[in-house]
């Protein structure tokens, strides 16, 4: 096992996502202790830029980690060294390998990340957040929600929380995979969900291949996949 590998497997969980089989999910945990410095020269030279301006110790160790793990299974699929993975940022933000005949999708909140990896044609979006308790969901709810899906939330039999997350992940999962992120008004998107907590696109800018996926990736965590067509 390489350095690489041995750094990072401990920290990675291939999870279980009710999404068809060319999609894989990781779970990364990016919790302390912070990398050692063995795992700085896998990053290219932009990244360590980017992490000598993160001052807080926390914020610097969890893009460590994160850009650790997505080189090493990006460089698995590959098959060539972490750092040799030639990674771009498209010009919305969203990050690519030139010339990869595959979708991936990074996302974290707090100490937990997660990567989704598409193969074959398509995009794949991946969003997760921690449920913190907030007073403000009803605001938040009015700004990214249609009426009918604030009314949903409202009558959801699950804790109004949990029910605010499942939502709002789903809906940043898909504009994610769309590319647009909040670019794109979140109330153009429009889903249901069922009483088993398993999201329907019911409206959005690409309908046909369409498929979104809600799990707990963790207690205490929410999270949601969108697999889109080749659009």
């Amino acid at each position: 096992m390489s350095d690489t590998a041995t750094l990072i497997a401990p920290r990675l969980q291939r999870l279980a996502v009710a999404l068809p089989p060319c999609v894989h999910v990781w779970s990364v945990s990016l919790a302390a202790p912070s990398a050692p410095p063995s795992a700085e020269p896998v990053l290219s030279a932009e990244e360590r830029a980017r992490s000598e301006t993160l001052r807080i110790e926390a914020l610097r160790r969890r893009y460590i980690w994160c850009r650790h793990a997505l080189r090493h299974l990006l460089g698995e699929r590959l098959g060539c060294p972490p750092a040799a993975v030639d990674l771009q940022r498209a010009t919305n933000g969203r990050p690519f390998v030139v010339g990869s005949d595959f979708d991936f999708n990074l996302t974290h909140s707090g100490d937990l990340a997660l990567i989704a990896m598409r193969e074959g044609a398509g995009r794949i979006g991946v969003d997760v957040e921690a449920v913190i308790p907030r007073t403000d969901t009803g605001r938040v709810a009015e700004r990214v929600f249609t009426a009918e899906e604030c009314a949903e939330w409202r009558a959801a039999g699950e804790p109004a929380l949990d029910a605010f997350y499942r939502r709002w992940t789903c809906k940043e999962a898909y504009l994610k995979a769309l590319g647009t992120g909040l670019g794109v008004d979140p109330r153009r998107v429009v889903m249901t969900i069922d009483s088993a907590g398993r999201p329907r696109l019911v409206q959005g800018p690409v309908m046909q291949g369409s498929t979104m996926a809600s799990f707990a990736p963790q207690p205490g965590f929410v999270a949601a996949a969108a697999l889109l067509s080749d659009h």
